[in-house]
């Protein structure tokens, strides 16, 4: 083997072994990964509760504005019949005062 391919040979090895460091120093471990996970699981947790609670507070709302819309209906019911039994009486007495004026 001559001196510039034993060179070349050097340098090559060189390199790998400075990526190989890079590469170690960069690489998560066991631990890491393990530290990693118990984050993820944490926040999924947290998340599945505050879904939890989104869904209730909707349920909630979902109802609440329902019973809502009932009392709102039954209210107008009322008041048509109100302004029903209104309109009759105005009429009787527009017949009434029709009835006893000069006019008529």
């Amino acid at each position: 083997m001559e001196k510039d391919d034993f060179k070349k040979l050097q340098k090559s090895v060189d390199l790998i072994a400075e990526t190989t460091v890079k590469i170690l120093e960069t690489m998560a471990t066991k631990d890491d990964i393990a530290r990693l996970d118990k984050k993820i699981d944490g926040a999924e947790s947290g998340l599945k509760s505050e879904i939890h609670d989104l869904r209730t507070d909707l349920k909630g709302f979902k109802e609440e504005t329902r019973d809502s819309f009932v009392e709102l209906n039954e209210k107008f019911d009322d008041l048509s019949d109100t302004v029903m039994n209104h309109d009759k009486r105005i009429e009787k007495l527009e017949g009434k005062v029709l009835k006893f004026s000069p006019v008529a």
